[in-house]
């Protein structure tokens, strides 16, 4: 029994009734937290939303996204105290004398990052996100380094559904675009850190100019672009952050990325649907 398990337990008594339900309910099925956005455990769990809301405060926690990160950092430390590699799991570039085993070690990492990235995955959040993107004048994507592959990666990808989007890699540009957007547009920015000094100055400007910004980052108590932004999506791996280079938590950022990117374009079907088929059939013209 983990310690949150034990702490919700404890506090039970002290919970009104439409609390408890909701306490009940996370006591029988606490992985179903990382499943299912509130609207639906409150749903399953035949109590409101504002019961959940309520029952999370009661213990502790500033909302069903506090209790979702305090039980994923638990399941996460629990995991390392029962497997001592886990720690020392991540490969970082250095002499390897078997292939075999480092390819092993990269897609056991790679593996790692998207199902603990899923877990840290907020729901609601990327419901909210969804009208704002379709709705955006212009929808900017801002990264430097591996990160700004990720960027480019999604820019693309709106690309071809035909809306108004933005990216550069000259920061200068970045930094301009962000001066001149409003709140009429939104920004998407990609930083595993959430330290990156470019991505923290250009979402300073982003916030000068009122535009709502979304961050996929890594989940770390110590990340300051966690706390600028308007939302978070969180990733997570194992990699180190002094690191030669980039490999798992930029898959993260892509599985993270995709999510948001098939989440808008099935929301919007209707209205992309032919701009998809545009775009494929002028990448592939019909042969003469």
């Amino acid at each position: 029994m983990g310690t949150i398990e034990k702490h919700v337990r404890y506090m039970y008594s002290a919970l009104n009734k439409s609390e408890q339900n909701a306490a009940s309910y996370f006591l029988e099925h606490p992985d179903h937290i990382f499943q299912y956005p509130l609207s639906t455990l409150a749903q399953m769990s035949q109590t409101s939303q504002g019961a959940w809301v309520r029952f999370c405060k009661s213990i502790g926690f500033d909302g069903l996204k506090g209790l979702k990160n305090a039980l994923f950092l638990e399941i996460s430390q629990e995991k390392e105290e029962t497997d001592p590699s886990a720690q020392t799991r991540f490969l970082d570039i250095r002499q390897c004398s078997s292939t075999s085993l480092l390819a092993d070690q990269v897609c056991s990492n790679s593996i790692h990052a998207i199902e603990a990235s899923r877990n840290l995955l907020d729901i609601d959040s990327i419901d909210a996100i969804i009208p704002m993107i379709i709705n955006a004048h212009t929808i900017g994507c801002f990264g430097i380094g591996a990160s700004g592959f990720v960027a480019e990666d999604l820019y693309s990808k709106f690309l071809r559904l035909g809306y108004h989007v933005f990216f550069s890699r000259d920061t200068h540009v970045s930094y301009s675009f962000a001066a001149t957007a409003s709140s009429s547009d939104i920004a998407i920015l990609f930083s595993n850190s959430g330290k990156t000094s470019e991505m923290l100055r250009v979402t300073r400007i982003l916030k000068k100019s009122g535009v709502p910004t979304v961050a996929i980052t890594r989940y770390d108590a110590d990340n300051p672009l966690s706390k600028m932004a308007d939302y978070v999506l969180y990733i997570d791996s194992m990699e180190i952050l002094m690191r030669s280079g980039a490999t798992s938590s930029r898959i993260a950022q892509l599985c993270i990325s995709d999510v948001l990117f098939m989440a808008v374009a099935g929301r919007d079907y209707e209205n992309i649907e032919e701009k998809l088929e545009l775009s494929y059939e002028s990448c592939h013209p019909a042969s003469d």
